[in-house]
């Protein structure tokens, strides 16, 4: 189900073992895209960036 016609779009905060859990799951529904995640540790956000087909990577809270 979309919103007129359009993804959801998700963001993550963290990249522990919940946010990677959930990530596989919404990565099973074609309405939503995943656009973002935040991670203190950047290498982790980016490892899973690239696991998950996330788009962006953010350096801060804020910016995301």
């Amino acid at each position: 189900m979309t919103i007129q016609n359009k993804k959801i779009k998700i963001s993550f905060i963290g990249g522990g073992n919940t946010i990677q859990e959930h990530a596989k799951v919404f990565s099973t529904f074609k309405e939503v895209s995943m656009s973002g995640i935040y991670n203190r540790t950047q290498k982790k956000a980016q490892f899973i960036a690239k696991k998950f087909n996330i788009k962006n990577v953010y350096e801060s809270v804020e910016d995301l």
